[in-house]
């Protein structure tokens, strides 16, 4: 391939994006609902290498996203060399990954985690999506700190919201024990959640103590909010407090506690400290709550 003549420079974007395909060895039927956004000297074209329909496959999904990283590492940098190959966007049609090695600030970073990335003195200067869940994303990104540029892999995941609820009467605090498949532990956590797209954490606070519990917190309050883990996921926890509440019927998600129930207020400042609470967003809530007087 690399002995193209320079007329073919002048080639459809569409066809320098297959050039790009046979480059990386890949099989059109591989990049199933891939899309990629391409110029060649002043021609853009979204080209869409594949004639599949796009697909919701987990297998499906997978094997696409492998494809779109062998095009983006191997093809792509060929395909620029040989004819002059610009490519602008890369990804799935039904989901919209980024897999490329471009200057992008769509790797899946929000506005916020940009502004707060911008702020902090790190330069976003690239990135690829190595992997894309439903719940999380795998990217690599290409960084530059005080003038160091760097690589480094992350996890982009969605932020999380929860309710510290205290019932004045009882001198007591809505608590669930939930076991945790990741870290393997068992212990007690208050009610929280994934705040969905474009929902405020408020929201979504209230949202999944109605869920888990079938207690409404009303009247809440901000208790602070802080990274899960700031070098490795893009994470934040917004942790929020209630000193009243109501019944808003059947808990919907009971099944992913196996025990819920309204700890003393002394039980719970123990529990904290001899490490029956094992979740960092739990623990730092009642922390929190304590030291900001919700408890009062």
């Amino acid at each position: 391939m690399r002995g193209l003549s320079r007329d073919t420079r002048g080639a459809t974007a569409e066809y320098a994006v297959l050039v790009a395909v046979a480059l990386a060895g890949l099989s059109l039927s591989a990049l199933g609902d891939a899309f990629v956004d391409a110029t060649v000297g002043d021609a853009k074209s979204r080209a869409v290498p594949s004639t599949a329909s796009p697909t919701a496959s987990v297998g499906a999904q997978a094997a696409t996203v492998r494809a779109l990283a062998t095009l983006a590492t191997d093809g792509l940098r060929a395909a620029r060399e040989t004819v002059g190959l610009r490519v602008e966007g890369l990804g799935r049609r039904i989901r919209g990954i980024t897999a490329v090695d471009e200057p992008f600030e769509a790797i899946a970073l929000s506005d916020a985690h940009l502004e707060r990335a911008r702020a902090a003195g790190i330069e976003i200067r690239g990135g690829r999506t190595r992997f894309d869940g439903n719940r999380v994303r795998v990217a690599e990104l290409d960084l530059a700190l005080d003038g160091h540029a760097y690589r480094h892999e992350g996890i982009v995941a969605s932020d999380t919201a929860g309710t510290v609820v205290f019932d004045p009467e009882q001198r007591a605090v809505l608590v669930l024990k939930r076991r945790r498949l990741m870290s393997g532990t068992n212990g007690w956590e208050f009610p929280a959640g994934h705040v969905d797209e474009g929902e405020h954490p408020a929201i979504a606070a209230v949202r999944e103590t109605v869920e888990e519990t079938g207690f409404e917190p009303l009247d809440v309050i901000k208790l602070g909010e802080a990274s899960a883990s700031g070098n490795s996921t893009t994470r934040r926890f917004h942790l929020y407090g209630a000193r009243a509440f109501r019944e808003a019927g059947p808990a919907v998600d009971a099944f992913e506690a196996s025990e819920m129930r309204w700890m003393p207020l002394d039980e719970m400042r123990s529990a904290l400290l001899n490490g029956e609470f094992q979740e960092a967003a739990s623990v730092l809530a009642g922390l929190l709550a304590d030291a900001m007087g919700l408890f009062d």
